[in-house]
């Protein structure tokens, strides 16, 4: 089942694509991220493979009251393409606000499927 939810009550995101987060994140961080060889955050390292430096970030945006803020989660752009992905806390109040048989007609899926030369079935 496909759906499409919505944030209960507005919330505040990480939102790990923009610079200035780059450089909350580079201060606030500084020593694990020294510790993992990493001395500035840029699109390049928090989008990179090295999962510790993710972990990490998830890790401090999970904490209570970030910066004066309870983050719901983090928004990031994909390695993978240029698709904007949005990670929820589990305990953040989501409400279902459609829902449908995932099929194999859904353009989405189609597009996908597309882009990666997959076949569905």
């Amino acid at each position: 089942m496909a759906v499409k939810v919505a944030l209960r009550q507005p919330y505040a995101f990480l939102d790990i694509a923009s610079p200035r987060s780059h450089a909350t994140l580079t201060r606030v961080l500084a020593q694990p991220l020294s510790a993992l060889g990493v001395d500035n955050l840029d699109t390049n390292v928090v989008s990179g493979r090295d999962r510790r430096i993710t972990r990490l970030i998830a890790a401090w945006a999970l904490e209570p009251d970030v910066d004066g803020l309870e983050l719901a989660g983090v928004r990031y752009i994909s390695r993978l393409g240029e698709w904007e992905c949005w990670a929820v806390r589990e305990d953040a109040l989501i409400e279902i606000t459609e829902t449908h048989p995932v099929t194999r007609d859904i353009p989405e899926l189609q597009h996908v499927a597309t882009q990666w030369d997959l076949t569905v079935f």
